[in-house]
């Protein structure tokens, strides 16, 4: 005699294997039910394929202009005030993998990226900015025109000072600002880097192989440049201080001793030893003014080395040049896909349709 337990399991045991035996005829029955449906998987599998292949085929080709860089090291102690000042900007120093962080996302940066869109370049023929090289090639004014709002009808750049845009201008940079930054897979620039070797990639990737080799250079262009400036501001400030602070001391020093070379040539040699005083007191403030304009010109001397050798913190490595291949979405692909998902799509039609037939054939 078997006891309850054993019962329930041997139970179990038996309806999980009537289960599989239901799921297996389940597939063969609806297999079948496909098999005899082929001309809907036909003609599904021949629209799906259709409109990927059409996408394929009408797709611009897109152009990868590639510019890898790198920043410089520290190059000795004599930088350590410079590189302490990086290290407060989040930017400089030693290339960490903080930094390369700070540096890519640096190069996404509006206040960068609005100055490249505003340099001229010549592409097909026509010297414009690139913010108008790409509403074109990318054809936003239709895009624009035929949106809800339609205030940026027929709208281009006429002038590239963006602090007096007006409403208009400030919301096409934006537009144009989003394509090129944050616009999924189309994005037009991103960048990278190899945190094994510390370099860094700029990717400008557009319809067009002279746009993406003029987006890269001059983001590029912009990044080092307000990297440098602002990275170094303040080394920069102290030998301005200096160099004005040396020019007040020079100027004191010169007119102090002219007053004494007045002094002594007025006296012809017979001051008493009470008109003496002043010289002295001049003689005296000559000898101060002349050692603080000499520790300043130390000083400044250190700074200038300082700051001519912080620059220039990036050194490009290799820059795009045209011809560049072209990439084109494979009609392999495109096909394979188209197949894929027709199949999956009939079949899903099929099996629906099956499923609410016996569910209203099945006795109430």
């Amino acid at each position: 005699m078997l006891n309850r337990d054993q019962q329930t399991t041997e139970f179990n045991q038996q309806d999980d294997e009537i289960t599989l035996k239901e799921l297996v005829l389940k597939v063969r029955e609806y297999s079948r039910e496909i098999k005899r449906n082929w001309k809907i998987v036909s003609f599904c599998v021949v629209i799906s394929t259709a409109i990927f292949l059409y996408f394929a085929l009408t797709t611009k080709a897109t152009y990868n202009a590639r510019l890898s860089f790198m920043v410089r090291e520290d190059s000795g102690n004599a930088l350590g005030a410079v590189s302490g000042l990086l290290g407060q900007f989040g930017l400089g120093g030693s290339t960490t993998e903080f930094n390369l962080d700070k540096i890519a996302e640096l190069s996404k940066a509006r206040q960068i990226v609005q100055q490249a869109f505003f340099e001229k370049v010549t592409i097909n023929g026509k010297h414009d900015y690139i913010a108008n090289h790409i509403i074109d090639l990318y054809n936003l004014q239709k895009k624009w025109s035929t949106g809800d709002d339609n205030l940026l009808k027929d709208f281009r750049f006429s002038n590239g000072v963006v602090d007096s845009f007006d409403i208009k201008s400030n919301k096409a940079l934006q537009s144009i600002y989003k394509l090129t930054v944050d616009n999924g897979n189309k994005t037009l620039l991103k960048t990278d880097f190899s945190r094994q070797t510390t370099i860094l990639y700029l990717n400008a990737t557009t319809v067009d192989q002279m746009l993406s080799i003029h987006l890269a250079n001059k983001v590029y262009d912009k990044l080092s440049r307000f990297y440098v400036i602002q990275s170094t501001a303040q080394p920069r400030q102290t030998v301005n201080n200096l160099e004005e602070r040396a020019d007040s001391i020079k100027n004191v020093l010169y007119s102090s001793q002219k007053r004494l070379a007045r002094t002594e040539d007025r006296s012809l040699g017979t001051l008493l030893r009470e008109d003496k005083v002043p010289a002295a007191q001049l003689g005296k403030d000559i000898q101060i003014l002349t050692l603080i304009y000499a520790e300043i010109l130390k000083n400044l001397e250190t700074a200038s080395f300082l700051l001519k050798n912080a620059t220039p913190f990036f050194m490009a490595i290799d820059q795009p040049f045209a011809p560049i291949k072209p990439t084109k979405k494979s009609k392999s692909i495109a096909i394979l896909t188209g197949v894929a998902v027709g199949f999956l799509l009939a079949a899903f039609i099929i099996i629906v349709r099956k499923l609410f037939r016996d569910a209203m054939a099945a006795p109430q």
